[in-house]
């Protein structure tokens, strides 16, 4: 009976590649992706790391753990709608990559503007936060700031 039911399961996946191929439609890389994203999500889990949902599609991929942490990495995302409102995101930038966990938040983002160009921006965008530290070093640039009990950090 197992093996019925395999050559089955074989058949369709067979029907179902070549149908696909017909159809323009790639579901071996569909299928692939589904695989890639079930082992690392078993990986991942098996670590200690909670539930792990990962979603690898367009270039792009999603990470959500079960304790609300979540993490993109890819090309032209989009800045999440529960992102910090107070953290000024620098226009016309190109997001790599986000990362919120707990009180945390991170965004990569990346511009062909100058430094000293974006620099100057956030300065303007930073009303009520002050500068506590700041760094610059062979073209490295590292400002700290507070307001309450919030801290931003940008590096340049």
């Amino acid at each position: 009976m197992k093996t019925r039911n395999l050559v089955s399961m074989l058949s369709l996946a067979s029907v179902l590649a070549l149908t696909g191929v017909s159809c323009g439609q790639n579901i071996t890389a569909k299928l692939t992706e589904k695989a890639t994203e079930s082992i690392i999500e078993n990986r991942v889990e098996s670590e200690g790391n909670g539930n792990v949902d990962l979603d690898i599609s367009d270039g792009t991929i999603k990470i959500e753990g079960e304790n609300g942490a979540k993490v993109q990495y890819g090309s032209n995302l989009s800045i999440p709608s529960d992102f910090p409102k107070a953290v000024p995101i620098y226009a016309g930038a190109n997001v790599l990559a986000t990362s919120m966990s707990g009180n945390e938040s991170t965004a990569t983002l990346q511009s062909t503007d100058s430094s000293d160009k974006i620099l100057v921006w956030y300065e303007g965008e930073l009303n009520g936060w002050t500068r506590v530290q700041s760094f610059d070093s062979m073209g490295y640039n590292m400002r700290s700031y507070t307001k309450g009990n919030e801290k931003l950090t940008i590096n340049v």
